[in-house]
């Protein structure tokens, strides 16, 4: 059996996705967040992690920012099927007292009624991966004709550079929202804290590509996390000069390499948005489909999400 205080090993930390690592979730939800767990002996379990905010009265289990799906996760070395299910049926059946449950989650066909017994609602969501086991020649030739010539161009007159500071990744992001005129949706604070905790877990990387023998040089940056299967690309931008997307498309690029040489797959961490998507897609990504799941419990919480179209 695995008891709560032996979740934070390294042993096991190592074997859950990124997002649900106690280091990543102490930066994103601070206090606010726990594990459940339930076992079926030592070798097979499962791990639920969940963040507790209270508004207006109410108790909503909900996402952390920067962070693209949690959900139950089951652990075991062998193919236990149905211990796998009802692992994650009596991880939901234990959550604490909520009003409203939201979080995104990878899950598979055979568990996906599990969700619907219970009561949860399920709204499928696309992200963008790319399978690297490829040759690097297949991943060229798959991406568009125009993402191709960007690339080439940037590759040009650029290069690209590890750094271990934050700051000009900051200022890109900054840059970014400044020029859709809009607000950062999400705290570029707790940003540059993940930025710094995933170098010292060796679970992150910052690339900046920049004008070549110009070491001050930034024209575009990306924040990039792993874990033992796959790489995320979590945030990024570009500055003013440019326009054309050659230095993004140059960064993404070496991104993808980073991803094959590590042998991970390549997760764009997904996006609904219309033009995002299909800057995604130009790279060679395939769709994939993950799930936001919800359930609200009060009838009269019920009413006034839907009312106000909140889910």
């Amino acid at each position: 059996m695995i008891k709560s205080e032996e979740i934070n090993t390294p042993n096991i930390q190592d074997q859950l996705p990124v997002f649900h690592q106690s280091w990543w979730l102490d930066v994103v939800a601070k206090s606010s967040w726990n594990y459940m767990i339930e076992s079926e002996d030592e070798n097979t379990f499962g791990v639920l992690p969940y963040l507790v905010e209270r508004k207006f009265g109410f108790r909503f289990f909900g996402m952390p920012s920067y962070t693209p799906f949690l959900g139950p996760v089951i652990i075991s070395h062998e193919d236990k099927k149905e211990v796998k299910l009802e692992l994650i049926r009596s991880l939901l059946d234990q959550l604490p007292r909520y009003h409203m449950f939201k979080q995104n989650m990878i899950i598979d066909e055979g568990a996906l009624k599990i969700f619907e017994e219970g009561g949860f609602r399920l709204f499928e969501r696309v992200t963008y991966k790319i399978l690297t086991e490829v040759p690097e020649k297949y991943l060229w030739e798959k991406m568009s004709t125009t993402r191709r010539r960007r690339i080439i161009k940037g590759r040009e007159k650029l290069e690209i550079r590890e750094v271990e500071s934050a700051a000009e990744f900051i200022k890109i992001q900054e840059k970014t929202f400044l020029r859709r005129e809009i607000e950062p949706p999400q705290s570029l604070e707790i940003l540059e804290k993940l930025v710094y905790q995933s170098m010292e877990q060796n679970s992150g990387i910052l690339l900046i590509a920049g004008l070549k023998n110009d070491p001050d040089d930034c024209r575009a940056a990306g924040f990039f996390v792993w874990d033992r299967f796959t790489m995320y690309y979590i945030a990024g931008g570009y500055d003013d000069s440019d326009k054309r997307g050659e230095a993004m498309s140059f960064l993404l690029w070496n991104g993808i390499l980073l991803a094959k040489e590590k042998n991970l797959t390549f997760d764009f961490e997904g996006s609904m948005v219309l033009g995002i998507a299909e800057f995604f897609r130009s790279f060679g990504s395939e769709a994939s489909i993950y799930y936001q799941v919800v359930k609200v419990k009060p009838f009269l919480l019920r009413l006034y999400f839907l009312l106000k179209g909140l889910f």
